[in-house]
């Protein structure tokens, strides 16, 4: 989709934006919750209004603020844009918006004096009202006036806007779509995330550097890094959660010559097969997943992989089950090669220390291994095989998580 509206189109919309009437009001009340604003006056009257002051110039930070919207915002759809130079101020109108007609948000920007600009910004009630519009265009606003501060003199000179062009660029001459890692990174933790240093940074373009950050889903915190040869990548969250920006990291490469892409949240791959990759389609590889207990003061981590689940705690043995949602009264079942088949029953939830010790030990010599359970509610059979490949080296790595998971 494009935001940028041609001259022609833009003499097609100078007519006052009136939404159409509901010709379905039953299916209207029940998709789109109703008609929504008629006219932009009615907006402004009834609508989440929203209003801040920032620096620069208001047709530089407009035309920015169209390309964020369009490339950085799930909430940008079907929006115009206009520029009034006699009145010194830019609209920024969505009148379809998403999964339907109607007048969805506006933003004005006017240019009170040589330094300031004052935003309006209008959401109509019946549109979006989980998905924090003014939050969005609030983060695209700080993230363009960012961009423009060096670009765009503070007094809008003659000389700084004569390069400004009359409308928002075409797609081939766009501004840049993401800010400098520096800039976007200012004021905050530079390249360590929960004291860990970060061999690269992804920075989501609705970043600004006036987020609260949130390290709350860094479970891994280890000393140093599984593999000494690994790539660690910080990120943070596109959207914000509870008015926060969660952090994350990514730890990839090899250990002991087994790949895996480990994140510190617990979650990731490890590589379950020589002909395996590490596509994130790829399948017929190790997934891990590890949790906290604070009731009883544990820590369990698992890796799973055709349906065979290992699994270990704080409390030091490793147990290990098949399936899930069992049909009630079957057995799961393991074998290894042409050894004799290891079975429990599902009541038990886990096969004994004793029988994951003997599973494990099969499983390390063996060729093939085959898992099967029943499953809920009409007892069909789901059976599964693996050829292990390096799987002491997949249990190291389970270890290494556990060991490493912070405190409940």
């Amino acid at each position: 989709m494009s935001l940028f509206t041609r001259p022609a189109d833009l003499e097609r919309s100078r007519r006052p934006l009136v939404v159409k009437k509901c010709i379905m009001p039953l299916i209207a009340a029940l998709v789109l919750g109703g008609c929504v604003a008629a006219t932009m006056g009615d907006l402004r009257k009834g609508g989440e209004h929203a209003q801040w002051l920032v620096s620069g110039d208001h047709k530089a930070l407009g035309s920015c603020l169209v390309t964020w919207m369009d490339e950085a915002s799930p909430v940008g759809s079907n929006s115009t844009w206009r520029h009034y130079p006699d009145k010194q101020q830019f609209q920024v109108v969505n009148s379809k918006g998403y999964g339907g007609a109607g007048l969805v948000f506006l933003v004005e920007l006017h240019q009170r004096d040589e330094t300031t600009i004052e935003v309006d910004a209008y959401r109509s009630y019946e549109y979006f009202s989980r998905l924090g519009i003014i939050n969005e265009i609030k983060l695209g606003v700080d993230a363009c006036s960012a961009q423009r501060t060096a670009a765009v003199s503070v007094t809008a000179s003659p000389e700084a806007t004569a390069s400004l062009p009359d409308e928002p660029s075409p797609a081939s001459q766009r501004l840049p779509k993401a800010m400098p890692i520096a800039e976007r990174l200012a004021g905050h933790t530079g390249r360590q995330f929960a004291g860990i240093e970060c061999d690269s940074v992804d920075v989501p373009r609705r970043f600004s550097p006036n987020d609260s950050l949130s390290e709350e889903r860094i479970l891994i915190r280890p000393s140093k890094p599984l593999s000494d040869a690994s790539r660690i990548t910080c990120s943070y969250d596109a959207f914000l959660t509870d008015g926060k920006r969660r952090t994350q990291l990514k730890e990839e490469g090899t250990y002991k010559g087994l790949s895996f892409r480990i994140y510190y949240d617990g979650s990731g791959t490890i590589q379950g097969g020589a002909d395996r990759t590490m596509a994130l389609t790829s399948r017929g590889n190790w997934s891990t997943y590890c949790s906290l207990d604070p009731i009883a003061d544990l820590k369990y981590c698992s890796i799973s992989i055709a349906n065979l689940n290992i699994s270990t705690t704080t409390k030091g043995k490793y147990r290990a089950n098949i399936g899930h949602k069992h049909y009630p009264g079957t057995d799961m079942t393991f074998r290894a090669d042409k050894n004799s088949p290891i079975q429990m029953s599902e009541s038990n939830n886990w096969f004994s220390a004793a029988q994951t010790n003997r599973l494990m030990a099969q499983m390390h010599a063996a060729k093939v291994v085959h898992t099967q359970y029943r499953r809920w509610p009409n007892q069909s059979s789901s059976t599964q095989s693996f050829r292990p490949y390096k799987t002491e080296v997949a249990v190291e790595i389970l270890d290494w998580l556990l060991a490493n998971l912070k405190d409940p």
